[in-house]
């Protein structure tokens, strides 16, 4: 938490979070299985997080009946991987 402007960003945080809720409700009313994960977790712990989220998809793609526009599974796991490693590059980058 910022220690400038503390009620901006406790009212920012708060809003972020009930838009999350609005759109996960939504995907939800749409048939969508859904997992957040947190940018901090692929910075701490990519290694670990990227391979529980493999499995997530895997598992929930083993049962649920396919979409016609849905990506398999193993084009999901690579657009996921490189979506991540992006995001680790750019975070590291803006660290510099």
């Amino acid at each position: 938490m910022p220690k400038t402007n503390r009620r901006f960003w406790l009212e920012k945080f708060a809003e972020n979070v009930r838009r999350d809720r609005r759109a996960l409700r939504v995907l939800a009313r749409q048939g969508w299985r859904t997992r957040v994960v947190w940018e901090c977790e692929l910075v701490r712990a990519a290694s670990a997080t990227v391979p529980e989220v493999a499995k997530w998809i895997r598992k929930s793609a083993s049962g649920a009946p396919r979409r016609s526009n849905a990506l398999d599974p193993p084009t999901l796991l690579r657009r996921a991987n490189e979506n991540v490693r992006r995001r680790i590059a750019s975070y590291t980058n803006d660290r510099r």
